[in-house]
């Protein structure tokens, strides 16, 4: 099992009647809300895309804004050449006309289109986004909300401000990695920031970790934060933090969580306002714009790697 921290923060519709098997070989291995979204096949895997959105976003009113990324991708696949045509965003279904306009660095594109899907679920399409490698890293992505669902809580399907995105490709809807997004939840604790994370599991890869425990979750941070870190709580229950002075890393240790017992579960993170990293962003500070964490089973021989770990408040 794949414990995962949930964070903030998305092909034609033509259905492709051959499918590519390596495509379909692919569906095993991903996790089941991949598979029924984007609604086609396509190749699904992130790791093949030259393309993310941070996780940070902005709102104000009705308007919502993320941030386009490029990364290297770690799987040679012709995907890796793709460019960025369409977002595709998985919504409720009385939301799929909530997004009334978009804008990309500014200047308008067309009119959004949408469909329905499966039981109740949505597709909301922002074509001719019309980015590449060489100018999608920064690029500002806005979308216009309707007042019928004026927030991204309202308008994706698990109201709770995570989405489901997709990146397409122009062209042969063949290149569509899907993305998950959810907010981590920022607070106040006197003048200090508090982040707020929720355990989830996905399902995996069959192999000897597929099945394990949690018991200890680390933030990469950098040495010059060893005082940032001042408390830390599971499901609000205060506990000790730890240091590795070493390697420049943060530990929630003894969380004694089970594939059954893990999801839903909350680690927050109290940052001393006073200190030399009083966020997040600079907690994690690896000129990446990402935060990575990692997660550990009991025996510590199970230790997967995650990432984009980002507030989109009190930054």
């Amino acid at each position: 099992m794949r414990f995962l921290l949930a964070t903030l923060a998305f092909c034609a519709l033509t259905s492709i009647v051959t499918a590519d098997r390596s495509i379909l070989q692919a569906y095993k291995n991903l996790p089941m809300w991949q598979r029924t979204f984007p609604p086609y096949q396509c190749i699904k895997n992130l790791d093949v895309s030259p393309f993310y959105l941070e996780t940070s976003y902005t709102q104000m009113g009705g308007k919502v804004c993320f941030t386009a990324r490029t990364k290297t991708p770690t799987k040679v696949d012709d995907c890796n050449d793709m460019d960025f045509y369409k977002l595709e965003l998985d919504v409720a279904l009385d939301c799929v006309r909530a997004v009334t306009s978009y804008t990309v660095n500014g200047e308008e594109r067309p009119r959004p289109t949408y469909s329905s899907y499966g039981n109740e679920k949505g597709l909301i399409k922002l074509t001719q986004v019309n980015l590449t490698v060489e100018d999608a890293d920064g690029a500002e992505i806005c979308m216009q909300l309707d007042k019928i669902c004026p927030s991204l809580e309202a308008l994706c399907p698990a109201h709770d401000g995570s989405c489901n995105y997709s990146i397409v490709k122009s062209g042969q809807c063949n290149c569509c990695p899907p993305y998950f997004l959810s907010e981590v939840i920022p607070s106040k604790m006197g003048n200090d920031n508090v982040y707020t994370f929720t355990v989830d599991t996905e399902t995996p890869t069959p192999g000897y970790c597929a099945s394990t425990d949690l018991e200890k979750i680390e933030f990469w941070s950098t040495l010059s934060c060893h005082r940032a870190v001042s408390e830390a709580y599971v499901n609000g229950v205060k506990v000790t933090p730890g240091w590795d002075s070493k390697a420049g890393v943060w530990k929630v240790t003894r969380l004694g969580l089970t594939e059954r017992t893990a999801p839903g579960t909350t680690i927050a993170l109290r940052l001393d306002a006073a200190g030399p990293c009083p966020t997040l962003s600079t907690l994690c500070n690896r000129k990446s714009g990402k935060c990575i964490y990692s997660t550990f089973n009991e025996k510590r021989d199970c230790c997967p790697v995650g990432y984009n770990l980002m507030s989109n408040k009190l930054d």
